[in-house]
């Protein structure tokens, strides 16, 4: 998936690919995994593109899906 503004910001498509950032169409939010220091999955922040979520909640956030 390619996201222009980060590509004018200098971002490539490889680096998203090697980041594992998605985007999770029902919230709306670009989705940054996190994992700890052995390379393990530890959780999932989203990005929110919703501009009065982000002023609400903050832009980044834990990702909720399905109550979890």
């Amino acid at each position: 998936m390619r996201i222009r503004p980060w590509e004018k910001e200098g971002i490539s498509l490889e680096a998203i690919k090697q980041a594992n950032i998605g985007y999770f169409p029902p919230t709306a939010q670009i989705t940054i995994p996190h994992y700890d220091i052995n390379g393990r999955f530890i959780g999932l922040r989203g990005r929110t593109l919703v501009k009065e979520d982000g002023e609400k909640y903050g832009k980044y956030r834990p990702m909720v899906i399905c109550n979890k």
